[in-house]
Parts: structure tokens; sequence; C-alpha cells
């Protein structure tokens, strides 16, 4: 990952870094932004920058990851 400098606006990271994170490719990311449903995958910021700038908050990474848990009880 990149260093970091002191300004962190809550964190915020690269499509690259979000899928080296969730053992994901930067396609699969993409194609989460373009679905419309909320589970699809992790918010995100669409920052206008030459075109558009993607970016992610760790806080909405974390969340996303909690989102994702699954009870392991049996169902009968």
């Amino acid at each position: 990952m990149r260093q970091r400098t002191t300004l962190s606006l809550d964190e915020r990271l690269t499509p690259d870094e979000v899928a080296q994170l969730l053992g994901v490719t930067t396609s699969t990311l993409k194609s989460w932004r373009s679905e419309r449903t909320p589970k699809a995958g992790p918010a995100y910021y669409r920052i206008p920058h030459k075109g558009h700038r993607i970016c992610y908050s760790i806080k909405d990474i974390e969340a996303f990851i909690v989102s994702q848990r699954v009870d392991g009880r049996r169902r009968r």
C-alpha cells in the first residue's frame, strides 16, 4: 500500500487497495458499483477529477465486511 499523509479525511482507499483487502479484482468492484442494490458492494465516493476518481472509506469497507456475516448455525 502507498504511504499515507497526515490528512486522512476519514482514511480513503483506492479501488486497488480495496480489491486487495477484500480478495476481489478491481473489475469486481467496478461491477458492484454499477449495480443499484445496496448489498452489491461497499459504499464509495465518486470525486470529479479528470473524469471521476473513485475512493472508499475504511469505515465503509469495515461496515461492508460486517454486513456480509453469515450466521453459522445449521437450519433443521
